[in-house]
């Protein structure tokens, strides 16, 4: 797709350019984004980015405005460093 979303310089405009323009030229509507396991400063850095993103989408549906034209995004995958020792297998 040619976007890292663990990137921790990622803007709101591309999430924003990927979702609703590439994304659904290639017949993609929903998408979750995954955060590879990376440092904590990436999830605290990406993850606002992200909230703003979806509350953006959340925004335009609850109020009719129907402005959000391109795929949605159903969440975040995040991978590691959240593996529970006590639980796995």
């Amino acid at each position: 797709l040619g976007i890292d979303f663990t990137n921790s310089k990622l803007s709101l405009e591309q999430i924003q350019h990927v979702s609703s323009k590439y994304l659904p030229r290639h017949g993609v509507t929903s998408f979750c984004i995954t955060i590879i396991t990376s440092d904590p400063y990436v999830y605290h850095t990406l993850l606002p980015r992200i909230e703003s993103f979806r509350n953006m989408n959340i925004n335009d549906i609850e109020h009719n405005s129907f402005k959000w034209q391109g795929a949605n995004m159903m969440g975040v995958h995040l991978e590691g460093p959240f593996l529970s020792q006590s639980k796995r297998g």
